[in-house]
């Protein structure tokens, strides 16, 4: 069921002659369409309250909570509302009303936006939406629409839900400890439009919302409602996390596309420092070295080359670690000058790159400035000698 603000266009469709569907005096806006037959047009009057504040929005909210009717979200940032009508394939018509002209009303609780429509019995289809500028300007705050017949000589009452457009989320912060298993922690939203007003609980997203955990260790795992997941839909979903208790580095949950901050961190006590991930540094691809246990590089990764080997590069990884690592060179294995058996092309970065020399066994070391990791370059020559 979708969920949102409602109101009513109630229209009477006979002799031009319609019935509003809420208080506040109209202007007419003239029809763009060619001129019907009397007995086949009638308007609508479509009647909107704004807040004045956020705390007249709040209280609003809980009006409408007790009259047993859905929470009413209509941000105090609306400055126009449009109105587009679509009869048939016709190209939409739009009729606006801004705070500022003669359509819109101060009242001791906000304005008072009237906007009368012209209509035709049949199929129409009309789309609503809120804007934080006049004349459709700037964001759009909510939106909605819905399709209806208008049936002569009857009031036709059409519901539209408005369904609010998310500018930006943030969540609790909850603090977790290494060693410490959790499940279900709550992830308490709040939920911002564009212009920075809270909109309310129990709102439909006019579109939903995709959370993203930078935690890559599979630690932690977001829900919602309950079920392993990240989309979100609704003001009202349940967020929450598990956390298995691992050593992780802290991490955050963000929310992309938004138009406002949306990131949180979630602080991990007794976990890496922020940014040093798991604290292993791993060479995928290379292997550990097997042809010796004398050899000084057995059981540890190596990278083989001979003398006409095209430069080789090398990608260390951490989990959790984004940032870069510094590589150095051992002068005793490695050495130096035109005695060297490698060069690098760098000793800074997230990737190095080694180009054979000479022949010999040259042992690394890589840093992620807290943590490090061997690597061992093997250089042999591809002369064979005949006796």
């Amino acid at each position: 069921m979708r969920r949102g603000f409602r109101f009513a266009l109630v229209l009477s469709v006979a002799l031009l002659v319609g019935c509003g569907g809420g208080g506040g005096a109209g202007t007419t806006v003239p029809a763009p369409h060619p001129t019907q037959s009397a007995a086949g047009t009638a308007s609508a009057t479509l009647s909107l309250t704004i807040p004045a504040t956020r705390a007249a929005a709040a209280a609003a909210r809980a009006g409408a909570g007790a009259a047993r009717r859905r929470p009413a979200y209509i941000s105090p940032a609306t400055q126009s509302v449009v109105v587009n009508v679509t009869v048939g394939t016709a190209a939409p018509v739009p009729y606006e009303a801004d705070l500022t002209t003669a359509s819109c009303a101060s009242g001791t609780s906000g304005y008072v936006c009237s906007l009368t429509i012209p209509l035709q019995p049949g199929k129409v289809g009309l789309a609503v939406a809120l804007y934080s500028g006049q004349n459709a300007s700037g964001d759009v705050l909510a939106n909605g629409s819905e399709t209806a017949t208008i049936v002569a000589n009857r009031a036709n009452a059409i519901a539209i839900t408005l369904q609010a457009v998310l500018g930006g989320v943030t969540l609790t912060a909850p603090s977790l400890s290494v060693g410490t298993a959790v499940s279900g922690v709550v992830l308490a939203g709040t939920f911002l439009d564009p212009s920075g007003a809270t909109i309310g609980a129990n709102q439909t997203l006019a579109t939903p919302i995709t959370l993203i955990d930078s935690d890559t260790t599979g630690a932690t795992t977001l829900l919602v409602n309950g079920t392993p997941g990240n989309v979100v839909t609704s003001t009202s979903d349940a967020i929450t996390l598990n956390y298995s208790g691992a050593s992780i580095a802290s991490f955050t949950i963000s929310a992309s596309g938004l138009t406002l901050p949306s990131i949180t961190t979630i602080t991990v006590v007794g976990g890496p420092p922020p940014n040093q991930g798991s604290g292993t540094i791993t060479f995928p691809g290379i292997a550990d070295d097997t042809i010796s246990s004398s050899n000084p590089n057995y059981g540890q990764p190596t990278v083989n080359l001979t003398l006409s080997s095209l430069p080789f590069s090398v990608t260390p990884l951490e989990t959790g670690y984004s940032g870069t690592f510094t590589l150095s060179l051992d002068a005793t294995t490695c050495g130096t000058g035109s005695a060297a058996v490698i060069s690098v092309t760098n000793t800074t970065g997230t990737s190095f790159a080694a180009t054979p020399l000479n022949p010999g066994l040259c042992k690394t070391t890589v840093s992620d400035g807290t943590n490090t990791a061997t690597l061992w370059v093997a250089v042999v020559s591809t002369t064979i000698g005949v006796q």
